[in-house]
């Protein structure tokens, strides 16, 4: 690894209380460190600032702000009072911001640099768009060689082709293998109005991540039910768990 890479994929927080501008400037850096390398972030928690530093805290503070979720996030204790999140090279970059904060704008994609966290440029997102598309080749091709989902030929699978010939044979994907989760079994299991988990669904950024939800649509192409993976139950409970009072549909 080069020295500019070195340097843009460590990050020091000499002291973390938790303050809104704090947690988001550590947000910032844990989403611009997944859309470029992955990285190391070294803090030293202080009062308020140790909740944020719980695995299921951490990830829900991200998923406030972050689209898709950031998942492999590490933490570890150093000693000494210190604490290490480990940031994985994101398959899924590039993560947006999806609300705002004292310290980005919705719409923006970070990305980490020698100097710090910057906003992407031109060729930040030229690079993630290159990556993406190696990315995506690379499970066609094992899709090609072997399915990566579940077939199934019962009710309630869907019927695919691997490829765009309309000839080809059809297989079944069994949605209800891959997305067992619905709005109902989610308020059933939360004790949530069936609104507030739809709106749950939406700020934390689900629906528009193909890993983690599927929706039926009509002959119009709209959707009239989704579908969620198992990992939808756990971003659920880490959010709530970190903001039991946390309320999605009046959230600004």
């Amino acid at each position: 690894m080069d020295r500019t890479l070195q340097a843009a994929a460590y990050a020091a927080v000499p002291t973390y209380t938790g303050t809104e501008a704090e947690a988001a400037r550590l947000v910032r850096s844990i989403v611009a460190m997944a859309n470029t390398a992955g990285g190391h972030i070294v803090l030293r928690p202080s009062g308020g600032g140790r909740r944020d530093l719980e695995f299921g805290a951490l990830a829900a503070l991200v998923a406030r702000w972050i689209a898709p979720p950031v998942q492999g996030l590490e933490l570890s204790e150093l000693g000494d009072g210190l604490v290490a999140i480990t940031v994985p090279d994101s398959e899924r970059k590039p993560h947006l911001v999806v609300e705002e904060s004292p310290v980005f704008h919705r719409g923006q994609v970070w990305v980490r640099r020698s100097s710090g966290d910057g906003e992407a440029g031109p060729d930040d997102l030229h690079r993630i768009v290159l990556e993406a598309s190696g990315r995506l080749l690379e499970r066609f091709g094992a899709q090609v060689r072997r399915p990566g989902f579940l077939l199934h030929e019962g009710e309630g699978s869907q019927p695919v082709r691997l490829v765009t010939d309309p000839d080809a044979p059809l297989v079944r994907a069994d949605l209800d293998a891959l997305f067992p989760l619905t709005r109902q079994k989610l308020c059933d299991e939360f004790g949530k109005p069936y609104g507030w988990i739809a709106a749950a669904m939406k700020r934390l950024g689900t629906e528009d991540d193909g890993e983690m939800a599927y929706a039926d649509r009509n002959s119009k192409g709209h959707p009239t039910r989704w579908r969620y993976a198992e990992g939808v139950r756990d971003l659920l409970a880490a959010r709530l768990e970190a903001q039991p009072d946390w309320d999605p549909v009046h959230q600004l």
